[in-house]
């Protein structure tokens, strides 16, 4: 019994020791983001006007293209608590007005919902050249090869004539389009005709690493919910899994805090009996 004790205390010690060394590092810390991207499983037919509320499945606009990425991004459980309504993710389409490229400010490496890095920057995304290509839908499932998404831009993303007319016209236009399996130049791969249902990509806004429950810290409460989940899910594999959540443990940004933090004794504590829990399950 006394050697069953003492082999406890020292795995208590050890556990906490660790725990403390997250918090300490929290100060100095730089939240660390990721961005998801996907191609949409559904393909969207081009609607002649603008529509902010489209239906299942046409668009009309880049707002009504953003609400389309949405509500895939909602199917595949990106997006938990999406109203329905926000414009969370954007769909990566350029207008006359707009380049597909300043439509979502990316502050981190970029990933595919297959968990393939992309790229490790902005710049490395735009430069026309992918590490891998994006070839996955929201749900995570490989598409056909060469499947046509629309882009209405040129390679760097910058927007070209060949935009359908704002996505609001479908007689006499031709849409620029990139590859499903392309790496090289992949965001202008064709220019097809406007008159035919094409895929949507989506990228998501910045995601705080580790931050499974999207209230912009990472705490004992986000290891909870990895603890209790599928390693596998959404909602875990976005944020970058449990590695995720040891990069930012600690990390508060805003809109709850200014700058980083040393997370609360009880969020401590949490960490603590969960991972203690853990270990002795397994």
């Amino acid at each position: 019994m006394q050697i069953w004790l003492d082999s406890r205390w020292r795995l208590l010690s050890a556990l906490a020791l660790t725990v403390a060394s997250f918090a300490a590092s929290a100060h100095a810390q730089t939240p660390q983001y990721r961005h998801v991207v996907f191609i949409t499983n559904n393909t969207y037919s081009i609607s002649a006007g603008a529509e902010p509320h489209p239906g299942a499945s046409n668009f009309g606009g880049a707002l009504s293209a953003d609400l389309q990425v949405n509500r895939r991004a909602n199917a595949a459980q990106l997006l938990p608590g999406w109203n329905g309504s926000d414009r969370i993710y954007k769909a990566l389409i350029s207008t006359n007005d707009v380049n597909a490229r300043d439509r979502m400010e990316i502050v981190g490496p970029v990933y595919n919902r297959n968990g393939d890095l992309l790229a490790t920057d902005s710049a490395d995304f735009w430069d026309g050249y992918l590490l891998s290509p994006v070839n996955y839908n929201e749900f995570g499932t490989a598409l056909q090869a060469n499947s046509p998404f629309w882009t209405g831009s040129d390679f760097n993303g910058y927007q070209s004539s060949q935009c359908c007319q704002n996505w609001t016209q479908t007689t006499s236009q031709i849409g620029a389009v990139g590859y499903s399996s392309a790496a090289d130049l992949w965001f202008n791969q064709a220019q097809l005709s406007c008159s035919q249902a094409r895929r949507l990509m989506g990228i998501s806004p910045p995601i705080l690493l580790g931050d499974f429950d999207r209230d912009n810290d990472v705490d004992g409460r986000d290891f909870l919910i990895w603890q209790r989940s599928d390693p596998n899910s959404s909602v875990i594999t976005s944020a970058g899994g449990l590695a995720g959540w040891q990069t930012n443990y600690g990390v508060v940004v805003e809109p709850l805090a200014a700058s980083t933090a040393v997370p609360e004794p009880s969020s401590i504590l949490l960490v603590g009996l969960a991972s203690l829990g853990l270990l002795r399950r397994r």
